[in-house]
């Protein structure tokens, strides 16, 4: 590829045109339900670990942050 030849990739077709599912030697992709599990299971730990940690907690107290709220789109950055 180095000496000006293009990379080309070509889809392999079965006789009756359908796309090559497993070819010997090659694990197949995961569909789009698995991974969106993994996104998921992903999240979810992350989420947990931070419950866990202490790093998903506030220092706001709650009276606070539910008189803030309601407010909101009359402050702006500073």
């Amino acid at each position: 590829m180095g000496n000006g030849q293009s990379a080309v990739l070509e889809r392999e077709e079965t006789a009756e045109g359908q796309p090559v599912r497993n070819k010997p030697g090659r694990r197949a992709a995961p569909d789009r339900s698995q991974q969106l599990r993994c996104i998921a299971a992903i999240f979810l730990a992350v989420v947990l670990w931070a419950q866990l940690t202490g790093h998903w907690k506030s220092r706001i107290p709650s009276e606070a942050y539910f008189d803030l709220i309601p407010r909101a789109s009359q402050f702006s950055h500073p």
